[in-house]
């Protein structure tokens, strides 16, 4: 008789750490799967109802380093500063092309400041180099101090080297150098089909042909 009871609670136990332990696995899976995803950039998701927020310099160089993410919407969080990034240190957003900057990116009213470039063999630079296609859009930012060092090279601006087709509103040049050769502009180097509005530069151009204040050359109309 007691050789049975015996069994009985060892049976006893036995299912009940069965029980903690499925219990203690269950629980670990919640916590693993249930961990957010570590957040890209300084969070969002690059949809349009959720854009990336970019809130650090560090933030605002890593968009120049993924091609893959020029088709996504971004917004600018905070002023930021780019003074640590000297020469040819920043990662040019649309180097090409063949790979341009077709998503959009709001200013929200921001400003970035000290954006220094320079390059020797690199045509279309800017903060943006190449930017393409009617649903392009940059909006609302202010560059500060900007310093664009590219005298022998073409479609040169302190915003955008070329624009082909993109929406450009409410973007300011506020003093800094831009120096380039051929189509060279305060904001833009050249606009091929885009549309500007309601923007203005202030910075000192100098370049061979084709130098603007604003724009180097344009084909469309500047509201």
């Amino acid at each position: 008789m007691f050789g049975s009871r015996e069994a009985s609670n060892s049976f006893f136990i036995r299912k009940q750490g069965d029980k903690l332990a499925a219990a203690f696995l269950i629980f670990l899976a919640v916590c693993l799967f249930g961990l957010p995803a570590e957040a890209k950039y300084g969070g969002g998701t690059g949809e349009p109802n959720d854009p990336y927020q970019i809130w650090t310099a560090e933030q605002m160089n890593a968009i120049g380093a993924e091609p893959n993410d020029w088709d996504k919407h971004f917004k600018l969080m905070a002023d930021i500063d780019l003074a640590q990034y000297t020469g040819e240190q920043f990662n040019i957003i649309g180097t090409s092309g063949s790979v341009p900057f077709t998503g959009v990116f709001d200013g929200d009213g921001h400003a970035i400041s000290n954006f220094e470039c320079s390059v020797v063999d690199m045509s279309i630079v800017g903060l943006f180099g190449r930017v393409s296609g009617e649903n392009a859009q940059i909006k609302n930012l202010r560059l500060v101090g900007p310093a664009i060092y590219a005298d022998t090279e073409d479609y040169v601006g302190s915003l955008i080297g070329y624009n082909h087709g993109g929406t450009i509103t409410a973007c300011s040049v506020e003093n800094g150098i831009v120096l380039g050769n051929e189509k060279v502009g305060g904001l833009i180097g050249v606009n091929v089909y885009g549309f500007i509005t309601e923007c203005f530069s202030t910075a000192n151009v100098s370049g061979a042909t084709e130098v603007g204040g604003l724009v180097g050359a344009n084909t469309n109309k500047i509201m």
